[in-house]
C-alpha cells in the first residue's frame, strides 16, 4: 500500500493518494520510523519558509 501524503501551513497532514501498488517497497511503509522522519522532514521544510 502507497500513501502520497502532504502538510499544510497549520501542520495539518492531507492524505492525496492512496495506491495499491506503490514505487517503494511494502515493507518500507511497515517500518514507523521512516514514516516519522518524513513527517519531522516535512515540518522542517514548512518551517524554513
Amino acid at each position: 500500500l502507497g500513501i502520497d501524503v502532504g502538510m499544510d501551513e497549520k501542520e495539518k497532514i492531507w492524505v492525496f493518494e492512496i495506491n495499491y501498488r506503490p514505487g517503494c517497497p511494502p515493507i518500507f511503509y511497515l517500518e514507523l520510523d521512516v514514516v516519522k522522519n518524513m513527517i519531522r522532514y516535512a515540518k522542517y521544510l514548512a518551517q524554513r519558509r
